[in-house]
């Protein structure tokens, strides 16, 4: 390793089993992690999108922040199939078990607004697999004293649409950036969208012209994702706001 950073800021040493995490999956350029970290004074489970060209590391987000009820959340993993990402881990809520699951087929459009629950129970050391379009889930149930294991499916992200956007070429600069973007496209832009890594929308507009100004100022520090329509093509751009 010639260097590295900082995916969590925190500066907070977690003294346990390392089964809490650290987690991680490369998928193009980015290193999407995930962790368990108690700085906030609640055991919560945190992922982040980093850019390994960047070499720096956005501020770490919540996997779900703070639920009702909420004792902690600790195991995390992670796995990816092409874009397709998921991450589990272990919550305690009102004193239950939970192994839940976020998931995307398209990680370029961010995770899921929510999660799925896997299984209620006594739950511990959770992972989880990806691969040609199905799910394994496995844990160690400690009611049964058994390792147990579901599967699911998922249609992977259509490699038509991959060529579909490569039919348009779309600028973002500068990148990284303070919050100020300008998006230069090949043809016109019908529509400008951008998201945070939540899946949350952010911004919408529809400049109609080829080249256009975003102001993300008021948007803190880390990983976004603008998606640009155009001529019924689209592009999808990670941008770094420093």
């Amino acid at each position: 390793f010639t260097g590295g950073w900082n995916m969590d800021q925190n500066n907070w040493m977690l003294m346990m089993c390392p089964s809490v995490g650290p987690d991680g999956v490369i998928i193009g350029d980015t290193l999407y992690s995930t962790f368990m970290n108690g700085t906030s004074g609640d055991d919560l489970v945190y992922w982040n999108a980093t850019s390994l060209t960047g070499m720096n590391s956005p501020p770490a987000m919540a996997v779900t922040g703070l639920l009702p009820n909420l004792n902690y959340q600790s195991y995390p993993r992670i796995d990816n199939f092409g874009n397709a990402l998921a991450i589990v881990w272990k919550q305690n809520v009102n004193g239950s078990d939970q192994l839940p699951i976020r998931f995307t087929n398209n990680i370029n459009a961010g995770l899921t607004a929510g999660y799925d629950t896997v299984d209620l129970g006594n739950i511990t050391n959770a992972d989880v697999a990806l691969a040609n379009g199905s799910i394994f889930v496995v844990w160690q149930d400690d009611n049964s004293a058994t390792v147990r294991y579901r599967s699911g499916t998922f249609t992977p992200f259509s490699s038509v649409n991959e060529i579909q956007r490569d039919e348009i070429t779309l600028d973002v600069y500068p990148n990284p950036g303070q919050g100020l973007f300008t998006l230069a496209c090949s043809g016109n832009m019908a529509g400008i969208e951008v998201r945070n890594m939540l899946g949350e929308v952010l911004m919408r507009t529809e400049p109609g012209q080829k080249t256009s100004l975003i102001d993300l100022s008021a948007c803190a520090a880390g990983l976004y994702l603008v998606k640009v329509v155009s001529g019924g093509h689209t592009q999808t751009r990670k941008i770094i706001i420093q």
